[in-house]
């Protein structure tokens, strides 16, 4: 397979600076081969290093297959599989394989302590590829703690509570329990842990403590049975130590049964960190802070799955662990790929990755035509309110937005809208939650029968893939889907995208665009043969799909704005430009028209650039004219007469006009009255209302006046002046209006 230029760029730079460095992070767009590129990365290194081996770490199964696939057809070797039933047998050194593929879930957790990382020897490999690398943090209910504000809900061990405080102290020593099946929490020593013997301090916690988790065990089957005995037991303690869960009372074994708790497993060990340690405390605990939570309905809740009743650390184990397990090997390299390093993934990466040696993003792929250009259309969504919806951690609050998505208005002029904009293009549609996908799939099939199908995470392994064989055969036009058409999903036929599950999240989004951006199926290998970049792009504009268009649904979002097409492709460009492309994107959606967004962006850029020029020039001939009024209207000029001498006298340079003053001069059109002195002021004050009681004319009918060069020494009247006035710039009185009238009857040219 022939290598595209920055592949090769990358795959250089690479191994430069892994011979300096430990970790190298290389991000690269979708569509840009980051599986070829590693793939090739593997092959160099294990023609340099014979004796050692490759793990690849992908975090769905999906990927992990692909993986497997290409890995297989650029090495020429077996590639082996670790995930779920797929095993790889270590015991024969010899025959074991050279590069092993497997999920960061099945490695990190397991039967033991170490989960399936304990069959390999980390001696034994010499790079490890993680492949849309992601450093996570100690989860409660799916999102980390750190990012958990006051309103969210979550599950405790009677059911659902709120939280209604978020605690965040710094700490100098912490503990580390480990369970047996692979589970890790990291916190204080007071930190209570529910066991068989109650609430226990992770302080105090010994080997083999039965801990309350949220997923069955796989180990002894005994212990699963005794969980009903077990559950009890802890019940008579608690009443025997008067201690409850919260003011609500005890638990029973009817509420465990219809609460959150599934499963137990047992303590293997717990280890005591502190500060003066040195790097062990430092990577667990980067900041020096531990979280705790206060919930209602119960104050307690499940950090990575084990139920607790207080703060612990924002650190997960899964990657920490397997990158520690295999780091243990000093000579071990780690390379990196994603397509998208949102900033705020920025401060985890750098906690794994010492250098980037190359950045790729998707305006790079369009500019040097190897990915379709994006465009955008941006549809009013009328009954569409999103203004109230909270955020946190960067994003809206996703319950809070399924909820308005959801309703009948919005679903409806949603689905008439895709129905409308996508016409018979293969599209993509993205839903925030199973409930509001499921209605919108049923809506479209009423209006377009048989036109939607809908996947998400609970769609069986088997279902899941018919979907996506029927999909790529064109056998249905929307593929309605909840979060798993992002990652892994790679079909070059999708035209159109539809979100209506809008984001604030750059990395979210990037991964939703670059679903489309792939070139058609047909011209993919035929762009490879092209060096010169107009070829590509001219190839592109004649293939079946020369662009791809993303549905940004508009409406009312009050100062909250989603991410649309050009936060993503106009990192080059200042915040009023890419305001500026938006409003003209969204006019442009409301006659249903798609636009370019690197012209508009490029458009919008040159209007801001023009408009601050025009600005400028303005802002100088203001200046001249200004100075030349001062001049031309200077107030003792107007009157033909001179101020009085001021030298040696000091009380003009203390005693001001007051404020009525001002105004009357200002409102008789003297400028700038409050800088002229006192005494001089005093002469005009006196000067302009005498005039103004004996019927002269005014200082305002002086200055224009003088203006037009007559002179102001002459005893102007008001009504004298107005008609010198009228003459001098062509105007004619009543008088000389009526007289001509009368001439044009006499004479008989005149139109009655």
């Amino acid at each position: 397979m022939k290598l595209r230029a920055y592949q090769q760029d990358a795959i250089n730079k690479t191994f430069a600076l892994i011979c300096e460095h430990v970790s190298v992070l290389n991000v690269m767009f979708t569509g840009g081969g980051k599986t070829v590129v590693f793939a090739h990365i593997i092959k160099r290194f294990l023609q340099e290093n014979p004796g050692k081996r490759v793990m690849v770490i992908a975090e769905r199964s999906k990927i992990v297959k692909q993986a497997q696939k290409t890995l297989g057809k650029i090495l020429g070797c077996n590639v082996g599989i670790e995930m779920a039933e797929h095993r790889v047998n270590m015991n024969h050194d010899m025959f074991a394989p050279r590069v092993i593929v497997g999920t960061v879930q099945t490695q990190a957790r397991g039967g033991d302590g170490l989960g399936r990382l304990g069959k390999f020897d980390p001696s034994g490999f010499g790079l490890l590829i993680i492949d849309e690398c992601v450093v996570g943090d100690t989860v409660v209910d799916g999102k980390p703690i750190a990012s958990r504000k006051i309103g969210d809900v979550i599950h405790t061990h009677c059911g659902y509570g709120t939280v209604t405080h978020v605690f965040r102290n710094p700490v100098h020593c912490l503990y580390r329990l480990t369970t047996r099946d692979g589970r890790c929490l990291i916190g204080t020593a007071n930190h209570p842990v529910l066991t068989e013997r109650g609430w226990v301090p992770l302080s105090l916690l010994t080997t083999n403590s039965i801990l309350h988790t949220t997923t069955i065990s796989k180990g002894n089957k005994r212990e699963r049975k005794g969980l009903r005995r077990v559950w009890k037991r802890v019940i008579e303690n608690w009443r025997r130590s008067r201690r409850d869960f919260a003011s609500g009372g005890h638990p029973s074994v009817a509420g465990y049964e219809e609460s959150f708790i599934s499963g137990i497993t047992r303590v293997k060990s717990v280890e005591v960190l502190e500060s003066e340690s040195g790097d062990e405390f430092g990577k667990v605990c980067p900041d020096g802070y531990v979280y705790n939570l206060e919930v209602s309905n119960g104050n307690t809740y499940f950090a990575n799955g084990i139920l607790v009743h207080n703060c612990h650390h924002a650190v997960a184990p899964q990657y920490r662990k397997l990158i520690d397990y295999y780091t243990t090997n000093p000579d071990l390299r780690i390379v990196g790929v994603t397509a998208t390093p949102d900033r705020s993934d920025e401060k985890a990466m750098g906690q794994v990755f010492n250098a980037v040696a190359c950045n790729y993003d998707i305006h790079f792929g369009v500019m040097e035509g190897w990915i379709v250009k994006p465009r955008t259309i941006m549809p009013t969504i009328r009954s569409l309110d999103i203004s109230h919806v909270g955020s946190y951690c960067g994003d809206f609050k996703q319950d809070e937005l399924a909820e308005e998505l959801s309703k009948d208005k919005p679903m409806y002029e949603i689905a008439a809208t895709a129905i409308r904009l996508c016409e018979d293009k293969k599209t993509i549609i993205f839903c925030v939650t199973v409930k509001q996908a499921e209605r919108l799939t049923d809506i479209i099939n009423q209006l377009k029968p048989d036109s939607a199908r809908l996947v998400h995470g609970g769609t069986p392994e088997e279902e899941r893939d018919v979907l996506y064989h029927d999909y790529a055969e064109r056998r249905f036009q929307f593929l309605v889907n909840v979060g798993v058409a992002i990652e892994g999903f790679d079909d070059p036929g999708v035209e159109m995208i539809v979100d209506a599950a809008m984001t604030k999240s750059r990395a979210r989004y990037t991964q939703k665009l670059g679903r489309m951006l792939r070139p058609a199926e047909n011209i993919a290998n035929a762009l490879n043969e092209h060096a010169d970049v107009c070829a590509r792009k001219q190839l592109i504009a004649d293939s079946t799909k020369p662009c791809a268009v993303y549905v940004d649904l508009v409406g009312n979002s009050g100062r909250h704005k989603p991410i649309f097409v050009g936060d993503v492709l106009g990192g080059r460009y200042d915040d009023d430009v890419i305001v500026r492309a938006r409003k003209k994107a969204e006019k442009a959606g409301e006659r249903d028209e798609s636009v370019d967004m690197e012209e508009l962006l490029a458009k919008a850029a040159k209007e801001i650039e023009v408009n601050k020029r025009r600005q400028a020039l303005r802002r100088a001939n203001i200046k001249v004219r200004v100075k030349y009024t001062l001049e031309e209207t200077d107030p003792f000029n107007i009157y033909d007469v001179r101020p009085v001498d001021r030298t040696g006298v000091s009380e003009y340079n203390t005693r001001k006009l007051n404020e009525k003053q001002i105004m009357f001069l200002t409102r008789q059109g003297v400028r700038d009255a409050d800088k002229i002195p006192f005494r001089d002021a005093v002469r005009l004050l006196r000067r302009i209302s005498a005039d103004l009681k004996a019927g002269r004319a005014s200082y305002r009918q002086l200055a224009a006046l003088k203006r037009c060069g007559l002179p102001t020494k002459v005893p102007w009247t008001r009504a004298s002046a107005s008609v010198a006035l009228d003459k001098a710039y062509g105007k004619t009185t009543k008088e000389e209006t009526h007289e001509r009238r009368t001439e044009q009857i006499e004479s008989g040219h005149a139109v009655t």
